[in-house]
């Protein structure tokens, strides 16, 4: 369960150069111990959904091989990107 949040307690990372949104996504790192990710269109979302999986399937083989290694827990993403 999240804490209480306001303006201070989510730090957006800044990626300088993206300036088509069609490929802008971005993360944000919320009250110092959650990192969400997201993106401004649909191929964004799709790109930012394989990257994250990715990720997570790293971070599962490396607790695997290395159970002691201190890793961050992979929360698995959403089935879908969701786009309105």
């Amino acid at each position: 369960m999240l804490p209480a949040l306001d303006a201070e307690s989510i730090v957006l990372n800044r990626k300088d150069g993206q300036i088509d949104p069609r490929w802008h996504s971005g993360s944000a790192v919320i009250a110092g111990a959650f990192v969400a990710k997201f993106a401004w269109s649909q191929v964004a979302a799709v790109h930012t959904y394989v990257r994250t999986y990715r990720e997570g399937q790293m971070l599962l083989a490396l607790r695997a091989v290395v159970p002691d290694l201190q890793l961050p827990r992979w929360l698995r993403p959403a089935a879908i990107p969701y786009w309105s």
